[in-house]
C-alpha cells in the first residue's frame, strides 16, 4: 500500500535530478527577508478510494526567488516547460503512475517569490 507519504518520496525522488533543494513538510520558510534560492514542495492530498485505482491530485511547488522587484519570468518558463511528467512504475510491489494534470506561474508575497504550480494526478492500483 502506497501511503502520501510515500507519494511524497516518490516524486522528490523522480524530481531530485532538477537539482533543486526539498523543503519538507512542516518546515517554515518564512523569515524577514525574501527567499535566497529554489526550493520544490510537495504537497499530496487526500487518497481518494476506488474500485481499480486509488487517486491523489498533488501539488509541486517549484518557488523562485524574484531576483529584483519582479519575478524571474524566463526561469519559471523554464521550470514549467520541464513539467510534463508522465510516469508508471512500482513501489514496495505497488504499481502507481503519475501525470502533469496542469500547471501554473503564482506568486508569494509573504515569501517574497513566485512559483511554479504543477498539479499532478497520482493513482495506484487498488487490486491485487
Amino acid at each position: 500500500m502506497i501511503t502520501t507519504g510515500d507519494i511524497e518520496t516518490i516524486l522528490y525522488r523522480d524530481l531530485k535530478p532538477f537539482g533543486i533543494e526539498r523543503l519538507r513538510k512542516g518546515e517554515s520558510l518564512v523569515t524577514d527577508k525574501s527567499l535566497d534560492k529554489e526550493y520544490i514542495r510537495i504537497i499530496p492530498k487526500v487518497l481518494s478510494p476506488g474500485t481499480y485505482w486509488k487517486k491523489d491530485f498533488v501539488e509541486v511547488n517549484f518557488l523562485v526567488p524574484d531576483i529584483t522587484s519582479g519575478s524571474d519570468a524566463k526561469r519559471l518558463t523554464e521550470i514549467e516547460r520541464l513539467c510534463d511528467f508522465d510516469k508508471t512504475s512500482t513501489f514496495d510491489g505497488t504499481v502507481y503512475t503519475y501525470s502533469t494534470y496542469s500547471t501554473s506561474q503564482e506568486e508569494d508575497t509573504e515569501l517574497k517569490c513566485h512559483f511554479v504550480n504543477a498539479r499532478l494526478l497520482f493513482e495506484i492500483l487498488n487490486v491485487k
